[in-house]
């Protein structure tokens, strides 16, 4: 995963070491809720002083906040503009508070990042957009998108890839893409069907898309259960 050290240093600069940074980098930009052992993944420590001093730190200088879930344990979310703002993601959606639904999906999808740690995953909606758009010539309105409509006077927003799943090339320059979206098991909105048929057009317009692994399948009609 691509992690700009610039970015890395602003967010160790708020008291975290190199480690903790990264990982919260990497929280910021693709989640905004994780556990424990999220993070004792990716430190490679055992849970003990150091995660207990790192959570410590998130909660002392109210960077984020902790609930128990049934069945999931300690869920993490981070919020703050202070961890947030120094790395251009203010105005991310993973800021704010959500479903316990959309939260599970996004424990699901830490747990494939994770797993996945050698992919350069795509982070923003514009690198999206200008992958399909500029480097493989797909045509705009066939991209998964989403109408916002704005108040009297005001004009709508079009906004694309708003569900957020993962998406990278599988190699650099080979065309390969893998695209996908997370299910979970007990799973009650309909967010994994909208995705598929705001996909149809561009998974027409484009070779299909091979499974990846079996955490992953392709944005053509698949879903990804926890196990």
């Amino acid at each position: 995963m691509k992690m700009p050290q610039d970015q890395i240093e602003r967010i160790a600069a708020l008291g975290y070491t190199e480690p903790e940074a990264r990982f919260l980098y990497v929280v910021a930009t693709h989640s905004g809720y994780f556990t424990m052992r999220h993070f004792t993944a990716f430190t490679e420590v055992s849970r003990g002083k150091r995660s207990m001093a790192f959570a410590q730190k998130l909660l002392k200088h109210a960077h984020a906040t902790v609930r128990d879930y049934l069945g999931t344990g300690s869920v993490f979310h981070l919020f703050s503009r202070l961890v947030y703002g120094p790395i251009d993601k203010d105005n991310v959606r993973n800021r704010r508070r959500h479903s316990f639904d959309y939260i599970r999906t996004r424990l699901v999808q830490m747990d494939f990042l994770l797993e996945n740690p050698g992919h350069d995953f795509l982070e923003t909606e514009s690198d999206k957009v200008n992958l399909f758009c500029e480097s493989l010539a797909v045509p705009k309105d066939v991209l998964p998108a989403k109408v916002y409509e704005g108040g009297p006077g005001s004009h709508t927003t079009v906004r694309y890839f708003v569900d957020k799943f993962p998406l990278f090339l599988a190699a650099p320059l080979s065309g390969r893409l893998a695209c996908g979206h997370l299910r979970v098991r007990g799973f009650r909105h309909g967010k994994p069907m909208e995705f598929c048929r705001a996909s149809r057009g561009l998974s027409r317009t484009l070779p299909p898309l091979e499974e990846l692994s079996p955490a992953l399948h392709c944005a053509a009609g698949h879903g990804v259960s926890s196990r």
